[in-house]
């Protein structure tokens, strides 16, 4: 108790009159709901997915090879980073859906899972109100 009443003198006096003050100098900084900092392996696969994206190389990028990009295995990469909320969050924002991707490997197709651009509303969609059926 005197060790504690011994910080509470080196606190300014407006802090003083509160004798059962309790510091916790080992909590985190505060950050707004807003600011939420993405971490570097997250921020990675987005980089590699926006320059996918502005080099025009398709619609769909399949997970391994941006797990190859940013030089972590396929494994780590759907724990740490395809699974996080965050970055799910984020390829959402950016108009992208998880999808399972057609792929050649050496055993011949497969299919693995990825991204793909959000397909746009079709101009040649159905009318419900028509009366003939296609």
């Amino acid at each position: 108790m005197e060790q504690e009443r011994g910080n509470l003198e080196r606190l300014p006096s407006a802090v003083k009159d509160y004798s059962n003050l309790r510091i916790n100098l080992w909590s985190k900084p505060w950050r707004s709901a807003g600011a939420t900092k993405l971490p570097g392996s997250i921020q990675k696969a987005l980089e590699v997915i926006d320059q996918w994206d502005h080099e025009g190389f398709g619609d769909g990028i399949v997970f391994a090879e941006v797990a190859e990009k940013i030089g972590m295995p396929r494994k780590d990469f759907n724990k740490r980073v395809a699974r996080d909320p965050r970055f799910k969050q984020e390829l959402a924002q950016r108009g992208y859906d998880e999808v399972t991707l057609p792929r050649q490997s050496k055993r011949g197709h497969r299919s693995a899972k990825g991204i793909a651009r959000t397909a746009p509303a079709s101009a040649f969609a159905p009318d419900p109100e028509a009366s003939y059926t296609v």
